[in-house]
């Protein structure tokens, strides 16, 4: 079959194209964007302030109660939340660290367990990733969250039939 010839073709540009955008007002824009407003962060920069008032905050919880395996689930999730933001690897090692301690304090914490097995398929370690879903598919084998986990991190590895059959499950149950 052929195709038309579309380089022929007159081109029809766009009205609103050639009209250039009159500039908004700066009472109208968020002061987020006016300049000047980047607060030291830099071009491109994530403001992160209320993630560091909210770390600050359950850090000062486990000063005082260092026994709470939720408030170091918390922080965990906290801390993997600015690693999102900020592309701070070190953040993510950071909320390993608190999840694994959550862990420690209270093995059955489901929601710790799935927090660093997600946690790991960031950090790239993925045979953990793989133990932690496993684990948390010991006690609740509807836990779809864990069958993904283990879908990623054997697609990663090169698991193709096992990377397959968790992807398989998801498109079933879910």
């Amino acid at each position: 079959s052929s195709r038309p010839d579309v380089s022929a073709a007159p081109r029809v540009q766009d009205p609103a194209a050639q009209v250039p955008a009159a500039p908004l007002p700066a009472a109208m824009l968020p002061a987020a964007l006016l300049p000047g407003a980047d607060a030291g962060l830099g071009a491109g920069a994530v403001d992160t302030s209320d993630i560091d008032t909210r770390i600050a905050f359950w850090q000062t919880r486990i000063k005082a109660n260092p026994s709470s395996d939720t408030q170091f689930q918390y922080l965990g999730e906290l801390l993997a939340l600015k690693g999102r933001e900020t592309g701070d690897i070190a953040r993510y090692t950071l909320a390993r660290q608190a999840f694994e301690k959550a862990i420690r304090l209270y093995p059955a914490n489901v929601a710790a367990r799935s927090d660093l097995a997600v946690n790991l398929v960031t950090l790239h370690q993925w045979s953990d990733a793989i133990d932690q879903a496993k684990r948390i598919l010991q006690g609740d084998l509807r836990a779809l969250g864990a069958v993904a986990v283990i879908g990623d991190a054997s697609l990663e590895t090169g698991d193709l039939d096992t990377a397959r059959a968790a992807f398989q499950t998801l498109r079933q149950k879910a």
